[in-house]
């Protein structure tokens, strides 16, 4: 659909994540791995997985970004259409049952997965933090970051429909930004609600004026714009689905709000204290890194290394993170 120049509806399921590869490239890609002679592979687990079986290789790893049978449960949950094709548990399993190494984004879904999975190593992969400059002083304003996918039209729509409205209400004044490809989901913005489109530098929206916005029903995989908001120095407010794949890791740097009401009331608080929004904000950006690091992958990945005599100890933590 995007190589044909979007022309036409997009369609429902706007991409192959989900989709294993065709018979013959399938076969070109065991060929080219086995042809490298790599120490380790990594396959994405949606579309690739499959092929870690016919890999001749003494480490096998698998990168799950979304486990889609928990996806298509929570969309189904909210009536809201599926983005991609339906798997059950089981089939997840399966597709990944020959790696050694299971590597997830959501914490929660690590926790669900691994259950039938007891012969591997299941580690947790944070979210790579968003570190950015932005500006000190401004008027407070809200943000809202997206790509285009059905979870993330879901939360603008809610955003837009159910909670702005009210904000409005209580405070006139208030000014919304939006950013990212999920700005084509709106075509005639609300009073306040601004487009920005691409933005190149998320900076440019960021600061300890910035309010980061994650109202979340159907959740999948990790919130990435969870850690941007923090990286990039605003205070965030979320709904509680958006901090499943984080587990308790980042709940006590971030608002909650249950439902559009306290959602709404919550938004106009920061608003309205300036000194309560700029708290919130550095302490987000001071203490993200520490909370998502790196250290057990590395840990991980580098032992079943140094017990397969692929590499030999590294120098310093630094010199195998620059690695892998």
């Amino acid at each position: 659909w995007l190589i044909g120049g979007r022309r036409g509806d997009r369609p429902s399921i706007p991409s192959d994540l989900s989709q294993t590869l065709g018979e013959v490239e399938a076969a070109d890609v065991v060929a080219a791995v086995n042809h490298l002679s790599p120490a380790l592979v990594v396959a994405e687990y949606s579309s690739t997985a499959p092929l870690l079986a016919e890999c001749d290789v003494p480490l096998r790893a698998v990168l799950l970004h979304d486990v889609f049978a928990l996806r298509a449960r929570a969309f189904a949950d909210h009536a809201i259409p599926p983005d991609h094709a339906r798997l059950s548990v089981d089939q997840e399993q399966r597709r990944v049952a020959a790696a050694n190494i299971c590597i997830y984004a959501s914490l929660r879904e690590k926790a669900t997965l691994s259950k039938g999975l007891p012969g591997q190593t299941h580690i947790w992969l944070p979210p790579r933090v968003a570190t950015c400059d932005y500006p000190e002083e401004s008027d407070p304003f809200a943000v809202f970051v997206g790509v285009r996918h059905g979870g993330n039209t879901d939360s603008l729509h809610m955003l837009l429909n159910d909670i702005w409205p009210r904000v409005l209400d209580q405070h006139p004044e208030a000014k919304l930004r939006i950013a990212g490809e999920i700005c084509e989901a709106v075509s005639c913005p609300p009073r306040g609600v601004t487009l920005l489109g691409h933005v190149p530098d998320l900076g440019s929206v960021g600061g300890p004026d910035a309010i980061g916005l994650a109202p979340v029903r159907a959740a999948s995989g990790v919130s990435i714009k969870v850690a941007n908001y923090l990286g990039c120095g605003m205070s965030v407010l979320a709904s509680p689905p958006a901090l499943d794949g984080y587990d308790d890791t980042l709940s006590d740097l971030v608002q909650i709000a249950d439902d559009p009401d306290s959602f709404a009331d919550a938004l106009v608080a920061l608003f309205k204290n300036h000194t309560l929004r700029r708290q919130r904000a550095r302490r987000g950006v001071r203490e993200l890194p520490g909370r998502l690091d790196n250290r057990d992958i590395v840990s991980v990945l580098s032992s079943m290394a140094m017990r397969a005599g692929a590499v030999e100890k590294p120098k310093s933590e630094q010199n195998l993170t620059c690695a892998s």
